[in-house]
């Protein structure tokens, strides 16, 4: 029976060091990597990435089950890549055929880059900036909260 429990220390020396020394993220930080999502996402949209195209990336990565963490790496890299080279049509599908493929994380993240780098549209018209995307937002809402009574009697 002892010899058993030697297997798990001795399996632990087959473990390369870099990876033993890295520490899943912890619940903490996971909730912090989540809550920091809309802002990032807002902020792609500021640097050009259509709304169309940033809804397909989200929803990719929520069908997928990226984690926070994850998310917020594609998330910089999108925006980083839009900033540099220009949108690129279908990412959605894109992220969806890399996330099919098992690609996470930073992979996921480069392979993202990678494909800006080869499609990207510099020339598309630029995006709103994040103050220009809230006042539109702001508008919609107060627009939805007019009050809808009886109108006034004409004097």
């Amino acid at each position: 029976m002892s010899s058993l429990r030697r297997i798990p220390i001795l399996l632990t020396l087959f473990i390369p060091f870099p990876l033993a020394a890295q520490a899943a993220p912890t619940a903490a930080e996971r909730v912090l990597a989540a809550a920091s999502i809309p802002g990032l996402a807002l902020e792609a949209r500021a640097a050009g990435v259509p709304p169309d195209e940033l809804e397909a990336l989200l929803d990719a990565m929520a069908d997928g089950k990226v984690s926070g963490p994850d998310a917020r790496l594609v998330l910089a890299e999108e925006r980083r890549a839009v900033a540099a080279t220009g949108a690129v049509a279908g990412l959605g599908a894109f992220v969806r055929a890399r996330l099919a493929e098992g690609l996470r994380g930073q992979a996921l993240a480069d392979a993202i880059g990678k494909e800006h780098a080869a499609r990207g549209r510099k020339g598309a018209p630029p995006g709103l900036s994040a103050q220009e995307i809230l006042a539109e937002k702001r508008a919609a809402r107060t627009q939805t909260l007019k009050p809808r009574g009886k109108p006034e009697p004409s004097r």
